[in-house]
């Protein structure tokens, strides 16, 4: 089931591409400091998507990081509590 709704939420998602390829297939030019190219308005809509995305991930690099050190520095803290009650656990006599 959940293959299938991959698959139709694909299908559309393509569709929804291909149609606005199409509608928006006019040529522009872009023009940045010294830099003018010529291209359509979908690769230059496509493109500048694709930089926000990379810009946006770059900067959650450093939270990602942190919270990856953090949850190491957390699961060795709870690896040694869990040594620690284990020792003094077979230390303890039960009757």
């Amino acid at each position: 089931m959940k293959k299938t709704l991959y698959i139709i939420i694909t299908l559309l998602l393509l569709i929804i591409v291909i149609i606005f390829t199409l509608q928006n297939s006019k040529s522009i030019d872009v023009s940045l400091i010294f830099f003018t190219a010529h291209s359509s308005l979908a690769l230059v809509l496509f493109l500048t998507f694709m930089v926000g995305i990379l810009v946006g991930s770059f900067s959650l690099l450093p939270t990602i990081l942190h919270h990856k050190k953090q949850f190491k520095r957390i699961k060795k803290e709870i690896k040694n509590l869990k040594d620690i009650k284990q020792s003094s656990d077979l230390g303890e006599f039960k009757e």
